[in-house]
């Protein structure tokens, strides 16, 4: 099932068949795989309602432990943007709920503040794009932690999925996550246009190629750093929203790895 998992043409037609509706693709590493095994022992729909149920519970307890109120964290939970993700089956409250600990906690409790970040690779845009604000942020404790958690990570799910899995999805579905998201930055009025506003997105609305797109995007990601003091100490910095945020708009990573932000 592994070799069908990772195969992104052979997975889009085994959903086809049991699901029908849009092929899809399996778009993650063996590590989410993972974290979602347990819930793909039910059956489909008590699988995806106990995902969601769960995901939420997850969000909602980040939003209380970063200090936020009942109505605002409600408020969250029933935004249209949760009730989207809830919809489509989607993990975006998990991993939001993994934003928000990894981001609010930096201060405070910074290697648990790795951890919650160490287990965002499971999504490797957002892992990537976290590094960059770890570095930005010079949070050394939690780039520490969250290297040791995305390393055990790896491990683990090679121990249980073998090696062969990562090799799977380095050389299958990083390419085809690659072309997917070069394709569809690429198209003027279709695609994640509006969601993936990046430099290399904008380079590439504007007709220029992928190769030159990806080199203004890395010289952006890395003169950012440098001009924000990415060596600087902690506390010459700003808070995390000022410094996530600046990485979202100018060091958001290019789709190199098979995915972009």
């Amino acid at each position: 099932m592994l070799s069908t998992l990772f195969d992104p043409w052979a997975y889009g037609s085994w959903f086809y068949t049991h699901f029908g509706g849009d092929r899809h693709a399996w778009s993650y590493p063996p590590s989410f795989l993972l974290f979602v095994l347990p819930f793909g022992l039910l059956p489909p729909i008590a699988a995806v309602l106990s995902f969601e149920v769960f995901s939420s519970l997850c969000l909602l307890a980040a939003l209380r432990a970063s200090g936020f109120g009942w109505l605002f964290s409600l408020a969250v939970l029933l935004s249209p943007a949760s009730l989207a993700n809830l919809r489509d089956g989607q993990n975006g409250a998990l991993f939001a709920a993994l934003l928000i600990g990894g981001l609010f906690l930096r201060e405070r409790r910074p290697w648990l503040s790795g951890v919650f970040i160490g287990l965002v690779t499971m999504k490797p845009q957002l892992g990537l794009l976290l590094s960059i604000y770890l570095v930005a942020g010079g949070c050394w404790c939690s780039i520490l932690s969250a290297a040791l958690t995305g390393g055990v990570l790896v491990l683990l799910s090679a121990w249980i999925f073998t090696w062969h899995s990562w090799s799977m999805f380095i050389s299958q579905v990083m390419p085809f996550m690659e072309q997917v998201a070069l394709q569809l930055t690429a198209r003027v009025h279709h695609g994640p246009r509006a969601e993936i506003m990046s430099i290399f997105s904008f380079v590439q609305q504007m007709g220029f190629g992928a190769g030159i797109a990806q080199a203004l995007q890395l010289m952006a990601t890395f003169g950012g750093l440098f001009s924000r003091g990415g060596w600087a100490a902690p506390d010459r910095c700003q808070g995390p929203s000022g410094i996530f945020s600046f990485c979202c708009l100018w060091c958001s990573p290019p789709p190199i790895f098979g995915f972009t932000t």
